[in-house]
């Protein structure tokens, strides 16, 4: 045993001592050997990584990722069945496709045969009779029973709206066919271009008393 090694072969003991070859013994081969049991056994799982940071799930972010989308993929389905159910509904009433296509609206509780759809043509004419503005259209009774019509004529430039013109036609025979004629005195003198166009059209039984006039 020395402090300071010898010569070849002498070794370093865990007492920090230095010993000859011959000198092994039976306490430094044990050390030795419980090492290398030590350096050779697995890492078990529970056990922290090296830097010291525990590991990350496996799989843990394709569940997450996963999730995402089948919340998208409800969320899409729920929408497209409620515009599907709005759509349906839309297009049962008939009142409101023909607002939607002929830009005329109506009061009358008629979805099946509105009142838009009588229009033939809603004005075959439009211009002056010298003093007025005048406009005429005919329409067909479509509803199955006698009815009477209030139909709201407009009368403008593209810069502003010059008049409007109710006409009242009343007791058409069912699927009679009617011409009418709005007109309206210029508040001004006569433009040199307009246009005309029904704005409004109300329909209700001829043997039933008459709404009041719609002003527009």
């Amino acid at each position: 045993m020395s402090d300071a090694p010898q010569g070849p072969g002498w070794w370093l003991a865990s007492d920090g001592k230095w010993y000859p070859p011959s000198a092994t013994t039976q306490a430094s081969l044990a050390q030795v050997e419980a090492a290398r049991t030590a350096a050779a056994a697995p890492r078990t799982s529970e056990s922290p990584e090296p830097s010291g940071r525990p590991k990350k799930p496996a799989g843990g972010r394709p569940v997450v990722v996963t999730a995402v989308w089948v919340a998208v993929a409800v969320a899409a389905l729920t929408f497209a069945a409620v515009v599907a159910v709005s759509l349906r509904a839309e297009s049962s009433d008939g009142r409101a496709v023909a607002e939607r296509e002929l830009g005329i609206v109506t009061s009358t509780g008629d979805s099946a045969r509105p009142p838009q759809r009588d229009l033939v043509v809603p004005l075959d004419t439009c211009g002056t009779d010298g003093t007025s503005l005048v406009a005429g259209g005919r329409l067909t009774n479509r509803s199955g029973e006698p009815s009477s019509y209030y139909v709201v004529a407009l009368f403008r430039t593209p810069e502003k709206k010059l008049a409007t013109s109710t006409v009242r036609i009343d007791d058409v025979p069912p699927d009679g066919t009617v011409t009418f004629q709005a007109a309206a005195p210029a508040s001004t003198e006569l433009p040199p271009s307009f246009k005309c166009r029904v704005t409004r059209v109300e329909r209700w039984p001829a043997t039933a008393p008459a709404p009041d006039a719609p002003s527009s």
